[in-house]
């Protein structure tokens, strides 16, 4: 978590699901407009509560259409076992992150219902990414089935909270301008490649 710049509010409510993995709900939805965090640290909590992570991209069914029904067989067949090389240590026993939420029909996102219900009662955690707007925030974007499973955490910026995250990336990265820096936010990725290209 610490290559991720976070407002304190939002830092509070990751730091709590960090250190409180048995208040952990089962299905998390984590959103935003592009390059917050989200996927980073879906990947990040996952590797500390679960002792298996499975990662799936939503993305791939533009490529082929067998991959909605191949992202949910996975699941249903992994969420059933333990790899042998899990870490029994940790408090979930598997963690399932699909990337990319958003690019799911209604009719494919409702056809998770069941199976969530299931993987859930299986001592595992789900986490989905999906990308929102001002137009289509999150409870547009998921249908109301999951929406209703889901506890949400909302990753973007708030217009109150810019000036104190621009302050912060300004001290994680001196070599970027502020101005560089106002009119870069909240897209993180264009921050993050002009800090490569500085260093």
């Amino acid at each position: 978590m610490h290559n991720l710049i976070l407002h304190p509010a939002l830092e509070k409510e990751l730091t709590f699901l960090l250190n409180n993995p048995s208040k952990v709900p089962p299905i998390l939805c984590f959103h935003s407009v592009p390059a917050q965090g989200k996927t980073v640290f879906a990947k990040y909590l996952a590797d500390e509560l679960a002792g298996d992570v499975s990662y799936f991209d939503a993305n791939l069914h533009l490529t082929s259409k067998n991959d909605y029904s191949y992202i949910a067989k996975e699941i249903s067949y992994r969420s059933g076992f333990l790899a042998v090389d899990s870490n029994w240590s940790k408090h979930f026993k598997r963690c399932f992150i699909i990337d990319e939420w958003h690019n799911f029909t209604d009719v494919r996102q409702d056809s998770y219902k069941v199976l969530f219900d299931e993987v859930s009662e299986r001592n595992c955690l789900i986490i989905i990414c999906c990308n929102t707007t001002q137009g289509r925030p999150i409870n547009k974007t998921l249908t109301d089935a999951i929406y209703s499973r889901c506890h949400t955490i909302n990753f973007n910026i708030t217009r109150s909270q810019v000036a104190e995250v621009a302050a912060m990336a300004k001290e994680n990265f001196p070599m970027l301008s502020d101005d560089f820096i106002n009119k870069s936010l909240p897209d993180w990725r264009v921050i993050h490649r002009k800090v490569q290209m500085k260093t």
